[in-house]
């Protein structure tokens, strides 16, 4: 699956459209319609949604780095669409001024779910078009180059089995995997693990590089150990996964790699 591309807003690209429900009109008079509309609208709002857009201006967008003042801003924003979306629709109605909203849902790697409501002031009707599954050119959501920089900082600031802060309390050793290990059970019989090995793949840094010690085999980069086995770089989560557990707990506990990278933010520009 290819990575999102995103424009100059931190908006991702629209390229395509594969699905598209088609446009439902609802009356606003009509409470039954209203309280449907709005309850699509909030549910929306309320789930995974990473972007909106008001009249072409964008009120709320988590694809892109704030300030904490902005994030601020932004979280009161979506929590008036949800608390109290009356007032909005409502401060529409009185300046007679049409609402055009776009909800932008993270899905996964090139696919995003774009939510279009309109609220026609003069007509008093409520005209939802959901469900378009967009797809983007190939290029990369992740600065490579920040990506190793960042790490390769931590590791001097920490450990290469420990990038993170609270690893260090812990004591477990952390590597990064592919996210598709994740649905692998845990087990204690050494026959049945053997034959999830060659579905494993563990790296850390090392040196210059990276290492994977489970294949034995050295990366220039965390994006040339993910094409070498088929995976991108969204593919690529950072934690501990143990699968083959003889005594104790298994520890099960992993983040994205965005994830990550925020949590490493003081060491970007080091």
């Amino acid at each position: 699956m290819n990575p999102t591309q995103y424009s100059e807003n931190c908006l991702p690209k629209i390229e395509s459209t594969a699905v598209a429900t088609s446009s439902k009109k609802y009356v606003a008079t009509d409470s039954e319609q209203y309280a449907i509309f709005k309850k699509n609208l909030v549910k929306f709002i309320s789930a995974d949604c990473w972007a909106i857009v008001v009249n072409d201006e964008i009120l709320y967008n988590l694809y892109k780095d704030k300030s904490v003042k902005e994030n601020i801003q932004d979280t009161l924003f979506r929590n008036l669409m949800i608390n109290d979306l009356d007032s909005v629709f409502r401060n529409a109605f009185c300046k007679e001024k049409d609402l055009h909203m776009i909800i932008y849902m993270f899905y996964e790697s090139s696919e995003f779910l774009v939510c279009k409501y309109t609220f026609v002031t003069n007509t008093l009707t409520l005209d939802h078009m959901v469900n378009m599954v967009c797809h983007t050119k190939t290029t990369s959501t992740f600065d490579n180059e920040k990506v190793e920089k960042t790490i390769m900082n931590a590791c001097r600031n920490y450990s290469n089995r420990m990038l993170v802060q609270e690893d260090l309390n812990d004591y477990h050793d952390k590597y990064f995997l592919f996210k598709q290990e994740l649905e692998f059970q845990t087990t204690s019989n050494k026959e049945q693990y053997d034959s999830l090995k060659p579905q494993i793949r563990h790296i850390i840094p090392y040196k210059k590089g990276y290492y994977d010690y489970v294949a034995k085999k050295g990366y220039d980069s965390l994006e040339k150990w993910a094409t070498d086995n088929g995976k991108t770089m969204e593919d690529i989560v950072y934690g501990r996964n143990d699968i083959y557990v003889i005594s104790g707990s298994p520890i099960r506990k992993t983040m994205t790699l965005k994830e990550l990278l925020d949590t490493l933010k003081p060491n970007w520009n080091k």
